[in-house]
């Protein structure tokens, strides 16, 4: 046996070679020519180290696979063609010929076979009386705790204890079983011992008070939105929430139906042992526009998450913003809007862009229902809305289809006489503005 060695960091292929060539020839092949014989027997040692070498090596079988792989490419690769210009014009299609006129007004207009066209509105427009009166009403029949209490006081509140009742309802488990076809007027919720503790809500009760049932609400008397037609039946979504929440927020919610007191109950969660608490909570049945984004926004009430909304409805990385200091009192930064949405049109394909934009329609039109004037609310919908415009401009190649505002320079305070009062540009104009086409 014969080994061939190699530099370092090559492959060492060992050449096995049998002992037939040692061996006596015999009686059959006495009349052949030893010249013949060697022949033979070199071919045949040949093949057999080829054979061995490739199907013992993985990575030398995958190279002859690659090898076979580029040259069938290389062979169907079409023979690059070449653009020449053609002196003479070419014949019309038709008998009937343009004016320049003509032609130069087709050139310009941008919806000329450009496939199917969107409109979207630049803004969406803030709901009549915008905002919203709120009815004392709705808030006193929260409980006893709250009568007399100014909205405002209620409202910086629910800010503070916000987050830890929204993480509280988030852990409610909404007990499903047997429950027949219609929906129950009342139903079990466990709040598990552990998001009590995750929670450390500073409010000594912050256990949800009513269970919500969200379906989709008709868009006109007789239609059947959401409605199976082979069964009849709605689907139905069960939300715990807090009646206090929607009503310091929601101008357009109604008194719901309250309980002296709730039933409570020590249960085992699951098989593990862990404990928790069940609530008898009533059900009150609540129609939205739309019910895939009544959970941001619910969550969006709780929490007043500007940037977790705009996560969610924007699933791109945001930039970097850098604030000034006195080191590098003006930073270079990019813009916002901008930025944003060259990355969105960058990841996504304009129909992908514009289901986002869909979904922020839907989250806009649940807000509108409700009469929601909270200011955090509508500024992560509206930096949303332009960001998917500025995206969908990326992504369709023309970045420059969005109009930008101009931004306002504020040199100092300027008397009141010389300063004219200017109302909100959502105030000021409550129809859409002119439509950006896509």
């Amino acid at each position: 046996m014969s080994a061939l060695i190699h530099p370092a960091g090559k492959r060492f292929l060992m050449r096995k070679s049998s002992n037939a060539e040692n061996l006596p020839p015999t009686a059959h092949a006495a009349g052949h020519s030893k010249k013949a014989e060697a022949l033979v027997s070199a071919r045949e040692a040949s093949r057999r180290r080829r054979a061995r070498v490739v199907s013992g090596s993985a990575a030398l079988r995958k190279v002859v696979q690659n090898a076979q792989r580029r040259a069938s490419k290389t062979q169907a690769r079409p023979a690059p063609c070449k653009l020449e210009t053609i002196a003479e014009p070419l014949p019309p299609v038709s008998e009937t010929r343009e004016t320049p006129a003509q032609a130069t007004q087709l050139a310009e207009d941008p919806e000329v076979n450009l496939g199917p066209t969107l409109r979207f509105p630049r803004w969406l427009p803030r709901p009549a009386n915008f905002p919203l009166a709120f009815n004392r009403e709705n808030i006193d029949a929260c409980g006893e705790a709250v009568h007399g209490a100014p909205h405002e006081y209620i409202l910086r509140g629910l800010d503070v204890a916000g987050h830890s009742m929204w993480q509280i309802v988030n852990g409610a488990i909404v007990e499903t079983n047997g429950l027949g076809r219609s929906v129950p007027q009342e139903v079990n919720v466990v709040i598990p011992d552990h998001v009590l503790l995750a929670a450390a809500s500073p409010l000594p009760n912050s256990f949800p008070t009513h269970v919500l049932a969200i379906w989709e609400q008709p868009e006109s008397e007789g239609a059947q939105n959401g409605v199976d037609p082979r069964t009849g039946r709605r689907k139905v979504r069960l939300v715990p929430v807090h009646n206090l929440v929607l009503a310091a927020h929601c101008a357009n919610w109604f008194p719901m139906p309250t309980k002296s007191s709730v039933e409570q109950k020590r249960v085992y969660v699951n098989s593990g042992g862990a404990m928790g608490t069940q609530l008898r909570l009533p059900v009150v049945a609540v129609p939205v526009p739309h019910v895939e984004t009544f959970h941001q926004l619910l969550g969006a009430l709780y929490t007043h998450k500007v940037s977790r909304l705009m996560d969610h409805f924007v699933p791109v990385p945001k930039p970097a913003y850098v604030l000034p200091t006195p080191e590098n009192p003006k930073p270079q930064n990019p813009h916002y809007i901008k930025e944003t949405g060259r990355r969105l049109g960058a990841r996504y394909r304009p129909w992908a862009i514009v289901g986002m934009l869909r979904q922020l329609v839907g989250l806009y039109q649940n807000a509108c229902r409700l009469g929601i004037s909270d200011k955090r609310l509508w500024v992560g919908i509206d930096w949303s809305w332009d960001m998917l415009l500025t995206g969908l401009g990326y992504a369709v190649g023309r970045p420059d289809a969005v109009p930008r505002p101009q931004p306002r320079i504020f040199r100092g305070a300027a008397p009141p006489q010389q300063q004219p009062a200017q109302q909100h540009p959502r105030q000021q104009h409550p129809t859409p503005s002119p439509a950006y086409v896509a």
